[in-house]
């Protein structure tokens, strides 16, 4: 399998927050409740909307 690394663009922010959210639900699904996973989800940033998420990810320096 070849893995390719691209630099993700605001235009790859709806196919990252999917990736994002199925990685954290996977990842924690059978360790909470489906309540607690519902308040989790609700306070991560991969659950804004497109230009908020734009916004964020745009004021943040490295």
């Amino acid at each position: 399998m070849t893995v390719l690394f691209k630099k993700c663009t605001l235009e790859d922010l709806g196919q990252l927050r999917e990736i994002s959210i199925e990685t954290f639900n996977e990842t924690f699904k059978d360790q909470y409740s489906p309540e607690n996973m519902r308040a989790q989800t609700g306070a991560h940033s991969f659950y804004m909307g497109d230009e908020e998420q734009g916004d964020f990810i745009m004021t943040k320096t490295i």
